[in-house]
Parts: structure tokens; C-alpha cells; sequence
């Protein structure tokens, strides 16, 4: 048995529901102080650089990541269309999708990682890798926030750079939350 395997199987013993006080159900290891890990990881893929993939194996990882970056970047570029920056003001569609992805990065990676063990890697890679890559904007939040500067307009970017900051983590935060409650609640109830 590899290391990856190990660690996967102890992943899923601890994700076992068990009764606890009051007849609630509780995960042996409180689940809300990790972070989803990408299967990848645990297969030792990415530390073993190609982590013994064959080319055309990787070059099919790539086409997926390719062709949801694809999708990602023509809907963030739509949304930056219908909602065009005002000059000095709040960058509201560039908040919106940074906020937005991080929440669904969080809830995408619990279901991949956690509930959907069994979906081809092409799925995560094409989503989270792809999608969501070119959906979240970090260049063009970083040059709003210069722009910002530029124009005198200093408190705006101290407010648009916390309030970025914030919502991303709190929206990441939400997004695992909410998936591991789907998640626990569908393996007791199931």
C-alpha cells in the first residue's frame, strides 16, 4: 500500500459519523479544522512532479483545464461587460466573482474530495483548476486596486482590498461548511 493510499484510508476512517452527546451525530475528527485535500495530493502527484502519469494522461489533464479555463474566462469576461467598472468607483463585478469563486472553490473541493471520490480527476481539474482559475481574478483586482490609488481614491482601495480579503476567506469558509453539512448529512441519513 502506497503512502497516498494510507492517507486516503485514514481520511475516510476518521469521516466516519458516530453518535456523540445528546444522540448528535459528530465526525471523530472535527472536520471544520481542515481544509479539503486534493486527492492529487494524497497520490503523491504533485511532489513527484508528473507523479507517474503518462504524457497523454497529463496532456488530457491539461485539454480539461484548458477547456473549463475557457468557459471560466469568457463568463468573467461577460459579467465584467454587463457590469463595467465606473471610473473612481467600487469595482463591484471584480468583488462579485473573486467572492463568488472562492465560495465555490470551497464547496467544489469538499464534494470532490470528500463525497465524489469516485469522479474522473478531469472533473476537478476542469472546475476548480480551470474554471474557477480563470473565473477568480487576482491581476485584475491588483491593478483596480492601483488604479484606485491612483486616483486619489485611497480610502476606496484600503476598503476594496479588505473587503476582498474578507469575503474570499469568509466566502471559502462557507462554501466548506456548507458542503460538509451536505455531505455528513447524506452519509448518516443514507
Amino acid at each position: 500500500m502506497s503512502d497516498g493510499e494510507a492517507q486516503i484510508g485514514r481520511l475516510e476512517q476518521r469521516a466516519q459519523p458516530t453518535r456523540g452527546n445528546k444522540g448528535r451525530f459528530f465526525l471523530e475528527e472535527d472536520l471544520e479544522d481542515r481544509l479539503p485535500v486534493d486527492p492529487d495530493v494524497l497520490e503523491g502527484s504533485l511532489s513527484s512532479g508528473a507523479g507517474g502519469k503518462s504524457k497523454k494522461s497529463q496532456l488530457v489533464r491539461l485539454g480539461a483545464v484548458a477547456l473549463g479555463g475557457f468557459f471560466g474566462s469568457i463568463a468573467s469576461y461577460f459579467v465584467e461587460l454587463v457590469l463595467p467598472p465606473k471610473p473612481g468607483g467600487f469595482p463591484w463585478a471584480t468583488f462579485g466573482i473573486n467572492t463568488s469563486g472562492a465560495f465555490l472553490l470551497g464547496l467544489v473541493m469538499v464534494l470532490v474530495a470528500e463525497r465524489w471520490r469516485s469522479a474522473p480527476p478531469l472533473v476537478r481539474h476542469a472546475l476548480c483548476v480551470g474554471f474557477l482559475g480563470s473565473w477568480t481574478t487576482m491581476s485584475t483586482f491588483a491593478l483596480e486596486t492601483v488604479q484606485l490609488v491612483r486616483d486619489g481614491d485611497i480610502g476606496s482601495a484600503a476598503v476594496y482590498v479588505a473587503a476582498t480579503l474578507g469575503s474570499g476567506l469568509a466566502a471559502a469558509a462557507l462554501g466548506i461548511v456548507l458542503a460538509r453539512t451536505a455531505v455528513t448529512r447524506q452519509e448518516v441519513f443514507s
